[in-house]
Formats: structure tokens, C-alpha cells, sequence
């Protein structure tokens, strides 16, 4: 997953001719440890979030079986890349084999819900969990009719179900959010979660969620790591929703910039690519402003959502297209582009 990430914001393909190899090599030896039912069986410490998930060392642990769906298909794009047609049947077929399997063994008809996990005997975990769910959405392994299901729990979950514990499980949370279209949401969960860490004059993203809950009044003991990488997972989808920068085509030669205005009335950033950075800001204080500056070589594509009829564009536009009932503009350009009332 993470090469094929690497490979779509930087467009080193060199990276990836040199990297397949052992990427099929991992493949393989995963699947070489599916059970009669086609789902992934390891003994591992299987951890996904600092809370009292059922994910137990041995047996089938659904949040794992559907992160080797979604790694099985992100090989397979890296196959195509590389003109490797077979092996990308290949995948394509075991990840569809992986996520009928989850959904024939691992849904809780009673619940409505995705369970943790499957012990060694077949007997079902009777524990639902926020996070569980929250993945099977994200790797586009839930069907139809269970996706609009489960949709409902990213944001509000069920009484009974286990809630995040860690900045690094909620990450995921905010991608699903995202994915889902609910961005609004994806805010406000920001807000309530992290602003926690704010609460305590935090300057820093902690690796667990404060343990008010837990009566812990020690103040050293509120968190465990009070530094940790793996907590910053909202600069990813702000700059990706909020500013709304995201690559159209590998290393970041065409680029989208869609932002999602939400409740805020500004935003500022920028983001480095192979060919320099790419700074954005919008402001709807007063009147409506937007403005955004790509590196010479970049070509951009930006789709605003505008608050009126009447506005201003300013810029090397190579393509412009109105819609009227929607509101909303779309500006292939170059350089800097300016809209505003």
C-alpha cells in the first residue's frame, strides 16, 4: 500500500521495477496462509488501536483480511504500471476471493456489523469494534447494502461498540469519513479528538487519547508516547480535503484541488512535490477569495464550489467550464489562479 502511495505523490517508477519483485514475493507468502475458508490465518501481536479489541495472537482477525484485500489490489495497480497483465488478474481474483470470504464468515447478521475476529475453533467474536469496521469500509471490502450500513458507524457507532483509543486507528476514521463524502464530520471528529490534546495545552500529537475515562489523575499517565509520528494522521486529510490538494496522475504532474469548505471561514497551506510546492489558500470571511500557485511543469485542475453567480477569474487557464446549477467552477490552469466576488 505504501509503495504504491509513494509511487502516485512521487512518480519514481524506477522505485517500483526495483521494489516489484519483493512485493510479489510478499504477496505470495501471504497467501500462502489462507485457510479452507480463503482468509488470512498468521499468529502475530495484531495490534490496530491502544483498546479492548478482540484481536488475539491466533485465528482470523478481520481488520487484517481486509488490509491484505486492499494491499492485494494496490499490487495489482503497481502490476499494471509495470505492464504485468497476469499478475494483475492474478491479485485482482484473490482479493475478490478474500472479500467474499470476509463477508460470507465475518458479518454479524444479529448486529449488523462486522465482528473483530474469528477464533481457531470457528466460533465468532462476540465484540464489535468502531475500528474493525471503520477498515473493512476504507478497503472497499463491505458489499452494497452493508456499506450503507456501516457508513452510519463511522461517525456514531452503536452502543456496545469499542471506540477509538489511539490518534493512529482514528487516522483511518477520517480517511473512511472522507471517502464517504462526510467531511463536515471528518472536521468536527478532529476537533472533539484531537482538541482533547489541545485541552491539556498539548504542542505536540500523543500516541493515545487523554484517559479522562480511565480516573487517572497523574497527569504523566494521561497518554502513553506524548510525541508520537503516528498521531498527525489530520495534516494528511487537511491538506488532502481542506486545502483539497490531490494528484491527478504520478508525481503530481496533473494535479486536483477540490477544497471542502466545511464550517471553516479560511485555510492556508502548502505541499512539496517533485517539482516544488504547491500553496493554496481560500478565505470566505467577507466576500469569497481563492487563490493557488503550482510549480511551473505542474498542470492543475481546480474545482471550487462558489457561493455566488458573479466572480472573477484570474490566471493562465488553459480550460474553464461553468456549472450553473451547482455552482461550481472548474479551472484547468497553470501557474497561479485567482477567483474571487
Amino acid at each position: 500500500i505504501a509503495c504504491y502511495e509513494y509511487f502516485i505523490h512521487s512518480g519514481d517508477i524506477r522505485f517500483l521495477e526495483e521494489i516489484y519483485p519483493y512485493l510479489k514475493k510478499t504477496c505470495d507468502n501471504f497467501l500462502k496462509h489462507l485457510n479452507e475458508k480463503n482468509l488470512l490465518v498468521i499468529e502475530a501481536w495484531n495490534m490496530l488501536d491502544w483498546a479492548p479489541m478482540d484481536i488475539h495472537k491466533r485465528g482470523v482477525i478481520t481488520h487484517l483480511n481486509a488490509w491484505l484485500v486492499y494491499a492485494l489490489k494496490r499490487t495489482a495497480d503497481i502490476a499494471k504500471v509495470l505492464g504485468k497483465g497476469k499478475d494483475r488478474r492474478m491479485y485482482l481474483e484473490k482479493a475478490e476471493t478474500i472479500k467474499e470470504a470476509i463477508n460470507r464468515y465475518l458479518w454479524s447478521e444479529e448486529r449488523k456489523a462486522y465482528v473483530d475476529s474469528m477464533y481457531e475453533d470457528g466460533r465468532l467474536s462476540n465484540v464489535i469494534s468502531q475500528q474493525t469496521n471503520v477498515v473493512v469500509y476504507l478497503c472497499g471490502c463491505a458489499t452494497s447494502a452493508r456499506k450503507r450500513i456501516i457508513r452510519k458507524y463511522l461517525s456514531k457507532p452503536p452502543e456496545g461498540f469499542v471506540t477509538y483509543g489511539s490518534p493512529f486507528a482514528a487516522s483511518f476514521g477520517l480517511e473512511a469519513l472522507a471517502k464517504a463524502g462526510l467531511f463536515q464530520t471528518m472536521l468536527n471528529t478532529i476537533k472533539h479528538l484531537w482538541g482533547m490534546m489541545i485541552k491539556y495545552s498539548a504542542t505536540t500529537c500523543w500516541e493515545t487519547f487523554p484517559k479522562e475515562t480511565l480516573k487517572r489523575p497523574v497527569r504523566t499517565r494521561i497518554t502513553r508516547s506524548w510525541c508520537h509520528a503516528w498521531g498527525t494522521g489530520p495534516v494528511y486529510v487537511l491538506s488532502r480535503y481542506i486545502l483539497g490538494i490531490r494528484p491527478l496522475e504520478p508525481g503530481f504532474k496533473k494535479v486536483l484541488i477540490e477544497p471542502h469548505y466545511c464550517d471553516l471561514k479560511w485555510a492556508e497551506g502548502r505541499i512539496p512535490t517533485p517539482f516544488g510546492k504547491i500553496e493554496v489558500c481560500w478565505d470566505r470571511s467577507s466576500s469569497f477569495y481563492f487563490r493557488a500557485s503550482v510549480p511551473e511543469e505542474v498542470e492543475a485542475v481546480a474545482r471550487l464550489h462558489l457561493p455566488s453567480k458573479e466572480f472573477k477569474v484570474i490566471g493562465d487557464i488553459i480550460k474553464q467550464k461553468r456549472y450553473t446549477r451547482k455552482r461550481v467552477l472548474e479551472v484547468t490552469f497553470r501557474g497561479t489562479l485567482q477567483v474571487f466576488e
